[in-house]
This record gives structure tokens, sequence and C-alpha cells, in this order.
């Protein structure tokens, strides 16, 4: 009996001692796994130190909860296969210094509620590399130097309701024997949506450049600029523009057929409109139903915030301008102080 006694008293005390040790042992964070399908569960911790490739054909989820910490110098995940991250309301995935970068074709990134940090770069593509695949960021919030700066030769950008501190940069490249691309951008409601939990805005700016078909809707922007460089066609609707200057260029005569600017609160100083002027080939860019801070008066407002062919005999476009708003619309949420 007193064996019996003496062998489960020791039991018991190896499973005291081993319990909080597992426990800590549970708690110890991972190494990022990227060679094989693998859902991350919530609540885990997983570091990047150098570079963590998901190969094609792999697919890594990662649930609520979770945290993504880089060790060393440049951590970087390279997706060749599929990244999909979810986070959830008060329960985000925080990414602290690991930066994303797509490669030269990968089959899709998505990341929903999370938070870069630290020393991210936040999702990049190479440096002088174009990329085909799909990219979907959505309730997500870009720390410090971390932002969207990629070169896509085709397929979809998409970001909604997110929130960056540095100028975010999509540009798109013909594909090689190629005349042209069909990448598309959607810049939705990025503006911070009362009740939702989730700021939003593109505080630092937004470059696009050479991108076939672009929709910027419902989006507080401020920074230096917004700029959208030779783009097949862009819808500029709803929003808050609070950047210093905002540019619609074309480089070549002739190609300002689909801009459009609408539904507006113009706070900037200066909307500058650019192609260069040929015989035969006189543009007009519509701006309907826009907000200057209260002006209007079609000669004031174009004279204090249009740089068009009025300005530059050089220039081929020039504004045309109805229905000036005497109240802000709000379409990208109140005006921002």
């Amino acid at each position: 009996m007193r064996c019996r006694l003496a062998a489960a008293t020791l039991v018991a005390a190896c499973l005291l001692a081993d319990g909080p040790t597992a426990a800590a042992a549970d708690d110890e964070p991972k190494p990022f796994p990227a060679a094989k399908t693998t859902i991350l569960k919530s609540g885990g911790t997983y570091f990047v130190e150098g570079r963590v490739r998901i190969p094609k054909g792999v697919e890594i989820t990662v649930q609520k909860d979770t945290k993504i910490v880089g060790r060393g110098e440049n951590a970087t995940i390279e997706v060749v296969g599929a990244l999909a991250i979810h986070g959830v309301n008060d329960s985000t995935v925080g990414i602290a210094a690991v930066t994303i970068e797509v490669q030269a074709k990968f089959e899709s990134l998505r990341v929903d509620m999370a938070v870069f940090s630290g020393s991210s770069l936040g999702i990049v593509t190479p440096k002088d590399t174009a990329c085909d695949g799909r990219i979907v960021v959505l309730n997500t919030e870009f720390k410090e130097a971390a932002r969207v700066d990629v070169t896509m030769s085709g397929n979809e950008v998409d970001l909604q309701r997110v929130y960056m501190a540095a100028p975010a940069r999509v540009k798109a490249v013909d594909a090689e024997g190629s005349s042209g691309n069909r990448v598309k951008l959607n810049v939705l409601n990025c503006c911070t949506v009362s009740g939702t939990g989730v700021p939003g805005a593109l505080m630092g700016g937004i470059v696009v450049e050479g991108v076939a078909n672009v929709t910027v809707r419902a989006t507080r922007i401020c920074g230096d600029t917004a700029k959208f460089v030779d783009c097949g066609s862009v819808e500029f609707d709803g929003n808050q523009v609070k950047c210093a200057t905002l540019e619609f260029t074309q480089s070549a005569a002739g190609r300002f057929g689909r801009t459009t600017i609408s539904n507006c609160d113009v706070l900037c100083e200066k909307i500058v409109l650019w192609s260069p002027a040929a015989p035969g080939k006189a543009e007009w860019i519509s701006c309907d139903k826009c907000w200057f801070d209260g002006e209007t008066n079609e000669k004031t407002v174009r004279e204090k915030v249009f740089k068009d062919k009025d300005d530059d005999p050089k220039c081929g476009v020039t504004v045309k301008l109805t229905k000036l708003m005497e109240r802000p619309l709000l379409l990208a949420g109140k005006l921002a102080k």
C-alpha cells in the first residue's frame, strides 16, 4: 500500500512539474512554417529570420490574435503560393518587423484585420520586378514606414478600409510581348467609419502609374500628393482630398477620355491636369458635384484650384466644372481637421 501511495505521489509531482513547463514551451515563438499547407491557429507567436518562402501550391493561413515577428534585419516572407491572414476586430494579427514580398508570379495574398509595425516595409514587390497575382488588403493598419509599394504586370490590387502613414504606390507595366496591361486597382472606403473601430486614410498620399483601370472611392487622402500618371481610366469619386496636390497627367495626347472627378470634398492647394497639347485633340476632364471649401464661383475655383490649359498653352487638357456644391458631401467621413 505504501509503495502505491509513493508511486502516486511521484506521478503527481511529475505532472505538476511538467505542466507549467509544457505551457511555457507552447508559448515560445516558433519558426514561421512555409514548406507545406498549414493553418496557424489563434494566439500563437511565429518568428521570421532572414527570408522565408511560401512555394507554389502551398497556402499558409494565419488566424486571429496571432503574432508574426522578425528576428534580425530584413525579415521577409516571400509569397509564391498563397498567404491568407485573417484577424478580427479586437483580435488583429500583428506583423512586427516583417515584410511581405510577393514574387514575379504568385497565387494570392489576402490580409484582413492586421497591423504592420516596427521595421516592416509592409507589402512590396522585388526591385525591378513586375508581379502577377491577386492582392487584397482589408481593415489593415500600416504604421511607420510600412506601406503597399508594388509593381504589377497583371491581375488586381484591392485596398479597402486601410490606414497607411507612408505613401502608397501602385505601378503597372506591360508584360513582355504585350502592348498594354489589364491591371486593376481599387481603393475603397479608406476612411474612419464611426462604429467600426477600424481607422482608415491614406495619410502619406498615393502614387499610381500606368494602371489600366483605377477606382478611388470614399477615401481620405492626405500627405504631399495624390498622383495618377498614364492610367487608362480613373474614377475618382466621393473622396476627401486633403493632400497638397492632386495630379492627373498623361504623357501622350488623347488619353483622358475615361478620367472623371465627382462628389469630392476638395481641400487641397492645387489640382494639376496635364497632357501635351496636340492639334485637333483638345481634351476635357469632368469635375462634377464637388465641394471646394464652400466656394461656388466657377471662375474663382478655376483660378485658385486648377492648373490646366488655361494656365499653360503647352497643356492640352481643360477641366469641365459642373454643379459646385455649397456644402461638403462627407462621403469619406467627417472633414478631418
